[in-house]
C-alpha cells in the first residue's frame, strides 16, 4: 500500500499564532500542511477548508465542531485543540465520527500563577518587592498569552499532532 501523507489543515490561525514558527515548521516534516490565517466567515468555508484533513489542528475557538461539521468531515481522525477548553468541539459527535480530540492541558500554569501573585496586590506600588524577582512576570490581566505560554501550548499541541500521526495518542479528550 502507498504511504501517503497526511493532510494536517490549520483553519484559523487568525490573528496569527503558529504561523512562521518552529512548531510549523516541526508539523511540516510530518505531513502536508495547509494553513489558513484569516478566519473562515460562514460554516460553508470552514468545511470547505477541513474537508479532506487527516488532522485538524484548532487554534482559535471561534470555529465550531459541531455534529454537521464533523459528519460533512469524514477524514478527519485527528482534531488537536491548542487549549485545555473543549467547549467548541461537540465530543459526543466527534467520538460518533471516529475523531481522536486532543488537548493541551497545563500549558499556562506558570505564567497564571504568577499573574495571581501580581493581582494579590492590585494596583501593585512602584517599590513592590515583586518587581525585583527576575522569574516573575507582571502582566495587565493577559498570563495565558506571554510568549512562554504561547510556545508551550503550540509545542504540546504539535507534539500531540506528531504523536497522533506516528500511532500514539496524549492527552486524548475523546
Amino acid at each position: 500500500m502507498p504511504h501517503t501523507t497526511a493532510q494536517i489543515i490549520i483553519p484559523d490561525d487568525f490573528p496569527p499564532v503558529i504561523s512562521r514558527t518552529p512548531v510549523l515548521q516541526t508539523m511540516q516534516a510530518h505531513g502536508h500542511v495547509t494553513v489558513y490565517t484569516s478566519r473562515p466567515e460562514t460554516q460553508d468555508e470552514f468545511v470547505t477548508r477541513i474537508r479532506e484533513a487527516h488532522t485538524v489542528v484548532n487554534i482559535r475557538a471561534y470555529c465550531k465542531f459541531i455534529a454537521e461539521v464533523l459528519q460533512a468531515c469524514p477524514h478527519v481522525q485527528h482534531l488537536a485543540i491548542w487549549s485545555t477548553g473543549t467547549d467548541n468541539v461537540d465530543l459526543a459527535a466527534a467520538q460518533a465520527a471516529g475523531s481522536v480530540v486532543t488537548n493541551t492541558p497545563n500549558t499556562a500554569t506558570d505564567a497564571l500563577a504568577e499573574q495571581g501573585l501580581a493581582l494579590l496586590q492590585e494596583p501593585i506600588a512602584s517599590d513592590d518587592l515583586l518587581l525585583t524577582l527576575p522569574n516573575v512576570v507582571l502582566s495587565p490581566h493577559t498570563a495565558g498569552t506571554t510568549p512562554e505560554a504561547l510556545m508551550n501550548g503550540l509545542n504540546l499541541c504539535v507534539a500531540n499532532v506528531v504523536a497522533f500521526l506516528q500511532g500514539q495518542v496524549q492527552h486524548r479528550v475523546v
